[in-house]
């Protein structure tokens, strides 16, 4: 377990723990690293920061302190350098399903679940479909939302539910809330609340289907080699995991 902290003007660093002994040295306390004063969306650094009242839900974390986090329709990230946080997707809260940069991307509800794959890609959850990301997420330092791509990658395109299971466009969800990922077996966990299921899926392919800006028309874009796994997006949920 590492313990962080942050100082000012340095950075998110981490602490070691008590030689031997597991527990945090005694000078470890917990601190707000962004929001607490304001109840509304608002980019910023620490108190001047704000997020959406009662619908702030999914967060995943870096190694080095970068914060991703769902803030109802809009995504956020914690800069640990500069102690920022910035809307990168979706600024204006818009929910039409669209996909492209940052900041032409809208989602069609809250963001429930966000999960780290590597440094550049993250999955989450946004009504009945599943998303992925693809940009510099670990970055220490502030990043403008063009930095990055997002795109569905599951669920009906007009985020109509369903039962039906099978490829990324055909594979239908009736309100998709917690997300897991496996990076041994490159496998995803997702829980369809209202239909009372898990569904597990594999992350496979190479490209992303990314409408041009402005336009209707849609190009192949290939994803950045950032490495193996950020080139895996997720084409297919063939196989679903039910318990009663």
């Amino acid at each position: 377990m590492t313990f962080y902290v942050t100082v000012a003007g340095s950075g998110v660093a981490p602490i070691a723990l008590d030689a031997g002994t597991n527990a945090p040295p005694s000078n470890v306390y917990g601190r707000v690293l962004a929001g607490g004063v304001i109840g509304s969306r608002r980019d910023g650094v620490g108190a001047g920061a704000g997020f959406s009242t009662n619908d702030f839900n999914g967060i995943t974390a870096f190694s080095n302190g970068s914060l991703v986090i769902g803030d109802f329709r809009t995504l956020r990230r914690f800069s640990p350098a500069d102690g920022a946080l910035r809307s990168i997707g979706n600024p204006s809260g818009g929910g039409t399903p669209t996909e492209g940069s940052g900041i032409i991307a809208q989602l069609p509800n809250s963001i429930d679940s966000v999960v780290a794959v590597d440094d550049g890609t993250i999955l989450f959850t946004s009504g009945n479909q599943v998303w992925a990301g693809l940009g510099p997420f670990s970055h220490p330092n502030v990043q403008p939302a063009t930095s990055f791509t997002f795109a569905r990658i599951a669920g009906e395109a007009n985020n109509v539910s369903g039962t039906a299971v099978g490829g990324g466009n055909a594979v239908r969800f009736n309100d998709a809330t917690a997300l897991a990922y496996d990076p041994i077996a490159s496998t995803v966990y997702i829980c369809d609340r209202n239909n009372h299921r898990i569904v597990r899926g594999s992350l496979v392919g190479v490209t992303l289907h990314l409408p041009q800006a402005g336009t209707s028309s849609v190009t192949r874009v290939p994803v950045p080699a950032v490495s193996r796994k950020a080139r895996c997006v997720l084409r297919s949920l063939p196989l679903p995991m039910v318990w009663p």
